[in-house]
């Protein structure tokens, strides 16, 4: 028999937190391609720990991984280096994610990869840029090739007329880093390492475009999750986190600065060079911002239709208005993902 009233009933609970790292986890053994993978893991988490503000929840998703690991694992949950850890089979990457992320109100959530080397003042650049462009819904911190042809329709519409896109000149070094780490040839034109479109507020740059091995989204993004992905990897599950920002009226931004690298399956000798130190982290306060209000479908195929008509047709055009110099223009095509 219950008597009296649970005192849980009246208590608010507190949000210490404004940034929540939502990293899933499969590393199912030792072998073959997951030979070197915890190692990885752990270089990425100690970078990761090195750079955060102390109000940061780390959120670790093990996803079917090897006993020992597991053990591991627990073991940073209960020395605190971990806040939350969530252990299930094997029910894929972003099946785990969306376990990640539910059940918190935290506003910023990063989404990261296991094998992303963090860089320092990640956090602070990131708030920068969701301040400056109060519709960026995912900031990634990687530079990546010609990311502004996806996904991007209704950055670059919206800011078509106002002179406010350029290209700009990039981390070239960083550029190729990436690229090399997930194993593509460099037999692409080498000028697309140097240049990026950007978009600015006048004080401000970010560029257009954004990868999703790691960044970090605005949890307004999330305001309705599906249930379910059938893929464990792949499928419309890689494809989520990138559609799902235009679809609700906000922006895919990236960082002018690399502030991330990617790793890999194996320890590669610049990890240790490029790992940031232990510091005190300061918070950066993020603004708010009225969420805009989702695009109707049709308004958004509109769109789309539009861009891809205008970057079909008038693609030179559109390169050099943007700012583009003429003789790298001429053979700046576009990159077939």
């Amino acid at each position: 028999m219950r008597t009296g009233s649970n005192p849980n009933k009246i208590k608010v609970a507190p949000l210490p937190y404004t940034h929540q790292v939502v990293i899933p986890l499969y590393i199912p053994n030792h072998e073959g391609y997951f030979e070197e993978s915890f190692t990885v893991f752990r270089k990425s988490f100690e970078s990761l720990c090195n750079t955060v503000h102390p109000r940061t929840y780390i959120t670790i998703c093990e996803n079917g991984c090897a006993p020992e690991i597991r053990e591991e694992l627990r073991a940073w949950y209960e020395a605190g280096k971990i806040h939350e850890l969530i252990s299930s089979g094997n029910i894929g990457k972003m099946n785990a994610v969306l376990k990640g992320i539910a059940g918190t109100s935290i506003p910023l959530i990063t989404i990261a990869d296991a094998d992303v080397l963090f860089q320092p003042h990640w956090q602070a650049e990131t708030v920068k840029v969701f301040n400056a462009f109060p519709k960026a819904g995912a900031v990634g911190l990687v530079p990546q090739i010609k990311m502004w042809e996806y996904q991007c329709a209704n950055v670059i519409l919206d800011h078509f007329l106002k002179n406010q896109l350029t290209f700009c000149e990039v981390d070239e070094n960083a550029m190729l880093a990436f690229y090399d780490s997930i194993g593509w040839k460099r037999d692409v034109n080498p000028d697309y390492f140097r240049y990026a479109l950007s978009v600015s507020n006048g004080e401000n740059r970010a560029l257009v475009g954004c990868g999703h091995f790691v960044a970090t989204y605005r949890r307004e993004v999330f305001c309705e999750l599906p249930r379910y992905f059938r893929h464990k990897l792949g499928g419309t599950s890689e494809t989520f986190l990138d559609e799902i920002v235009p679809r609700r009226g906000y922006y895919r931004l990236t960082t002018v600065q690399n502030l991330a690298y990617h790793i890999g399956n194996r320890m590669q000798p610049w990890v240790d060079n490029k790992m940031p130190p232990a510091e005190q982290i300061a918070e950066l306060e993020l603004l708010p911002a009225a969420p805009p209000n989702p695009p109707h479908p049709f308004i958004k195929k509109i769109k789309d239709k539009t861009y891809k008509m205008l970057s079909k047709r008038c693609y030179l055009l559109l390169l050099r208005r943007w700012k583009l110099p003429k003789s790298i223009a001429s053979h700046f095509h576009q990159f077939k993902r």
